[in-house]
């Protein structure tokens, strides 16, 4: 990278923990094009970490550069950087992780036969050698922080970093629900998500029931809108499931895990004052807009976002709220005792059922069984003959 674009960027430590460690590698392996990422952890992540991926892999030119510091395959100048669409641009995480563990790298293309392996202590790295590899790269990191007792005392303890390992694998397996996810934990517990269909109605949707209980995704609203550039997609309890804090509430810009504290604060409120409730609803907020108005720079875990229009896009994001919430007051209203989701041209009228309307006519949708049937207008008029 030029200095220019260091100095862009907080160039801070984004390594705090394990679960740090394996959010950067998960980045890593998405940017690489994977369809699937395979997770072994011992111990918490302090004894081991692998990351298995099925992308693009790295040749041993890019594997030594992948592991110094300031650089990235990415463009550099400050426009570039900020309309950049990868999760990883900062060229730091890669190296900052291989100086706290004992790392091993091996990486194949899909143009070339063989593969290469790379090994690293104390960031010091032993000569290239070729092996035999998949397509994809490998990485594991064992002892973590062995070398560094300012980030073994700051880690916490087994149970609670457990608990944040597996919401970092959580969120980018609900964000990115057509990569698939298999994560290991101490060769004792699998936690299996198969990508989802390209035929799947919602693939949002059925991923987050895969992962989280059904009191939290069970009878899900769903609502989704457009603003200017902004795209909406939202999925949000009802009133009989609401909890006593804001913990099952996820935020996603452009795929992306992320948190904010006013649009969390604007959210808590329009449904509050919506629904006179002073308990929180579960929350899969989506938003996806151009990466030129998010700014990262911040932030080095690139995780606490902003934006750079922030009134207009808070504005935006209060509109398509105030929409979603008062069009289900409505219908709650209307009938109490059916479970409906509006949004213009779409209707779940039952829990297996989806009515939409087509350039034709309209379609019904057996969510259950993933079947679609199609009925045109004229076939309508003939059914009141």
């Amino acid at each position: 990278m030029s200095q220019n674009a260091i100095n862009l960027m907080n160039a801070d430590s984004c390594i705090l923990d394990a679960s740090c460690v394996l959010k950067e590698l998960i980045e890593n392996s998405i940017d690489a094009g994977a369809s699937k990422i395979t997770i072994k952890i011992e111990k918490e992540g302090l004894q081991l970490i692998q990351i298995v991926d099925n992308g693009k892999g790295m040749s041993p030119q890019d594997m030594l550069l992948s592991i110094e510091k300031h650089t990235s395959s990415k463009n550099d100048e400050k426009d570039e950087l900020e309309k950049s669409e990868s999760l990883g641009f900062r060229g730091l995480a890669l190296q900052q992780i291989c100086n706290l563990g004992q790392t091993e790298i091996t990486s194949r293309q899909k143009n070339r036969s063989r593969g290469f392996y790379l090994r690293l202590t104390d960031g010091k790295y032993e000569p290239v050698k070729e092996c035999y590899s998949e397509i994809g790269t490998k990485i594991i990191i064992r002892n973590l922080f062995y070398n560094s007792p300012s980030h073994k005392k700051n880690s916490k303890s087994g149970r609670q970093e457990l608990t944040k390992i597996l919401k970092i694998i959580n969120q980018y397996a609900i964000g990115y629900p057509f990569i698939g996810f298999k994560t290991s934990i101490d060769g004792k517990k699998d936690f299996i998500f198969e990508k989802e269909s390209k035929e799947t109605i919602n693939p949002l949707l059925s991923r987050i029931k895969k992962i989280h209980s059904k009191k939290i995704s069970e009878d899900l609203i769903y609502y989704n809108g457009v603003k200017g550039e902004t795209t909406f997609n939202l999925f949000y309890s009802n009133k009989k499931n609401l909890f006593k804090a804001e913990k099952n509430q996820s935020y996603y810009i452009n795929n992306r895990p992320f948190f904010n504290e006013k649009v969390q604060k604007i959210l808590n409120k329009i449904y509050s004052d919506t629904f006179s409730t002073s308990r929180y609803p579960a929350f899969f907020l989506f938003i996806s807009l151009p990466n030129s108005e998010i700014n990262y720079r911040l932030d080095p875990s690139k995780f606490n976002i902003h934006f750079h229009n922030e009134k207009e896009t808070l504005e935006k994001l209060t509109s398509f709220l105030d929409e979603a919430f008062h069009d289900n007051q409505k219908i709650n209203k209307n009938d109490e005792k059916k479970e409906i989701i509006l949004n213009g041209s779409f209707v779940n009228f039952h829990k297996n059922f989806i009515l939409e309307q087509t350039n034709s006519g309209i379609s019904i949708t057996n969510t259950e069984k993933n079947k679609k049937i199609e009925i045109s207008i004229e076939s309508l008029t003939k059914l009141f003959e």
